[in-house]
């Protein structure tokens, strides 16, 4: 099953659609805010970061149909997931995702890499994947808010029945965890700091579990 998505990825990437600029290669962390939005927001104002860009994320996570999932922990039904992504907002697209994890024994992100291809219908996406084996499970929403004082950047993660995360990714300036765990620690953000890896989709897929 997972070879499946895989081989649906692999495509994906090798299509003439999909060049190897919507194929993202990195790391990152994913922490929970530990205050109010609008304290974090006065807070983050005082330390001069500025919003760059904004949008409205849309997520639905497809699975294979004949997916048996008391078979599976959640990590590995994750693994199996496809993605229609509904991007709102300037220079964004709607997207065909799938991502792939490597997650240590301790739930830390090694490293990822996504496959993304451009999509122009949602629904008819969401039928190709229904068509060729895969039902749906649930969806994301998320507000998301990235914000930069010239020197770093961070996302803002408004997502709906979860909360409030901050992600930050690896770049030139930041390449490893530890760096952008110490540029938390450096600019004071007030976080919790038990988790620096929370998996919204591992959160959501426990959820749909618990429902059936």
């Amino acid at each position: 099953l997972v070879e499946r998505s895989i081989r649906i990825a692999e495509v994906v990437g090798s299509s003439p659609i999909c060049s190897t600029k919507d194929m993202t290669v990195g790391n990152e962390i994913t922490v929970r805010i530990s205050c109010k939005k609008s304290d974090f927001l006065c807070f983050i104002k005082d330390k001069c970061f500025k919003a760059t860009r904004t949008f409205i994320l849309h997520d639905y996570y497809y699975f294979p149909s004949d997916l048996d999932f008391k078979s599976f922990s959640i990590r590995d039904i994750v693994r199996q997931a496809v993605l229609v992504r509904d991007i709102q907002g300037e220079s964004y697209k709607p997207l065909l995702t799938f991502k792939k994890k490597e997650i240590n024994d301790k739930g830390e992100i090694l490293n990822q890499k996504s496959y993304n291809c451009p999509i122009s219908d949602i629904g008819a996406a969401r039928q190709f994947l229904e068509a060729i084996g895969y039902k749906y499970g649930f969806e994301i929403f998320e507000n998301g808010t990235v914000f930069s004082d010239g020197k770093a950047e961070f996302e803002l993660k408004d997502i709906k029945e979860l909360g409030l995360l901050i992600e930050v990714e690896t770049d030139s300036n930041f390449s490893s965890i530890d760096m952008l765990k110490k540029l938390l620690d450096d600019y004071e953000f007030p976080y919790d700091h038990s988790n620096y890896f929370v998996k919204k989709a591992e959160i959501f897929t426990e959820r749909m579990l618990n429902k059936k």
